[in-house]
């Protein structure tokens, strides 16, 4: 809230990010989550739907997370969430553990750019790193605008780089339980970041 950088860092993502076939949309929240763009392929569209946020007033950050991601229920390719935060959530009717089940359902990555949370902030730190692991996305901290386009680089790499692998399941979990999931890579100092398991 109140960083007078935040509305060019969230232009710049979709200025940097977006190819032609791909589509964004912008969500505010703040008492409650409402769209400032809709789905769309029109990036300078996103781009000045971004420099509108305003800050101001309660937080309804779940709620948000939960619309975006149930914006990508019919979408196929590949999706992610970015979220621009400072991790607070003050306002929303979605229970953490509901969010949970979301990140966990939506196949999509989190990426998490955390504004200026402090860093005695334990509980905002501890739910956007649980969620960005979750989903197979990361938390990116800054506190200024030199830092963002080095957390859009990341990102758009990240982006460009996934692979889906697909495997069939052995297990006798019935459906819409929890079902934990490990890539272990063979190659000596290699890392993977993936989902940690799905609904």
């Amino acid at each position: 809230k109140g960083m007078p950088f935040v509305h060019d860092a969230s232009a710049e993502l979709f200025k940097t990010l977006m190819r032609d076939k791909d589509r964004g949309f912008v969500i505010e929240f703040r008492d409650r989550p409402r769209f400032l763009q809709e789905l769309t392929s029109d990036s300078p569209a996103l781009q000045r739907a971004a420099r509108d946020i305003r800050a101001e007033g309660a937080t309804a950050l779940y709620d948000a997370m939960v619309l975006g991601l149930y914006q990508f229920r019919t979408l196929q390719g590949r999706k992610a969430l970015i979220v621009v935060t400072d991790g607070d959530d003050n306002r929303s009717h979605v229970e953490y553990d509901t969010l949970l089940r979301y990140a966990r359902s939506a196949g999509a990555p989190i990426y998490f750019i955390a504004v200026n949370i402090p860093l005695t902030d334990f509980k905002s730190r501890r739910i956007t790193k649980e969620i960005a692991a979750e989903s197979g996305g990361e938390v990116f901290s800054i506190g200024s605008a030199a830092k963002m386009s080095e957390v859009t680089k990341r990102i758009e790499e990240e982006l460009r780089s996934q692979y889906i692998v697909a495997f069939r399941s052995n297990s006798t979990k019935a459906p819409g339980e929890y079902r934990a999931v490990a890539v272990t890579p063979t190659k000596p100092g290699v890392s993977l970041r993936t989902i940690r398991g799905y609904i």
